[in-house]
């Protein structure tokens, strides 16, 4: 029941790591210019833009309605995909499975 809690908490944590992050359809702003972003990780495409950009490339138009719904949608993938298995037989503070897409732990020793 306690590793439960402490894995709900470190998702918070994680999510609210993520929202400096880019994701589809934020807005941002590139050379003086508002643009969407298409899709993309780690290169992303931008709308009305040919060539994918890196994320050092633009910078993210953050309001408290993007994080919240960033916030959300991080907290949700971590629940449903990864929770069983991050609170299934793992020691107390063992580290969580997903922190993205090339750093993914199955330890359960």
């Amino acid at each position: 029941m306690v590793r439960k809690l402490i894995v709900k908490l470190m998702y918070v944590v994680w999510a609210l790591k993520q929202l400096k992050e880019p994701t589809s359809y934020d807005k941002v702003l590139y050379n003086g210019k508002t643009y969407y972003i298409k899709y993309g990780n780690p290169n992303w495409k931008l709308d009305g833009i040919q060539a994918q950009k890196k994320k050092e490339d633009f910078k993210i138009i953050r309001s408290l309605k993007r994080d919240i719904e960033v916030f959300k949608q991080r907290y949700k993938f971590q629940m449903s995909s990864w929770y069983s298995i991050d609170t299934y037989k793992k020691p107390l503070f063992r580290r969580i499975s997903y922190k993205s897409h090339n750093n993914i732990s199955f330890y359960n020793k």
